[in-house]
């Protein structure tokens, strides 16, 4: 699992100021890339936004870091989806067999609710 974090974070970061890089063009998507090509890189000219881009990666990195890796503290060592984080969002669960009556009532309010809104906006 600290594999899967590392590697979320990373990404969602690079995906982020590669971004950023596709409007501003400061040339940190060429540096990124030829770093992991060919593992050293020669700096581009002097007076480039590159290394600002490259230090907030890797600080936006290290806090999607961090921050996972607190949820998962938090949660007694166990990744929790959405659903399990949201257990009382659901008042009626989702295999809860509806009688007729119940969906014809419910169909019924909603249509008086539309038609008394109607109305209301008709009359201003």
């Amino acid at each position: 699992m600290p594999v899967l974090i590392v590697a979320t974070s990373v990404v969602g970061a690079y995906a982020v100021f590669f971004g950023i890089d596709i409007f501003a063009q400061t040339d940190f998507a060429q540096v990124t890339l030829a770093i992991v090509t060919s593992g050293s890189f020669s700096a581009p000219a002097a007076g480039a936004k590159w290394p600002y881009m490259l230090a907030g990666f890797a600080l936006l990195a290290v806090i999607g870091i961090a921050h996972q890796f607190h949820q998962v503290r938090r949660n007694g060592g166990k990744h929790r989806g959405i659903q399990q984080r949201n257990e009382g969002f659901r008042s009626i669960p989702k295999n809860h067999n509806y009688s007729t009556e119940t969906k014809l009532k419910t169909q019924q309010q909603i249509i008086t609710r539309r038609m008394w809104t109607r109305k209301a906006n008709s009359d201003k």
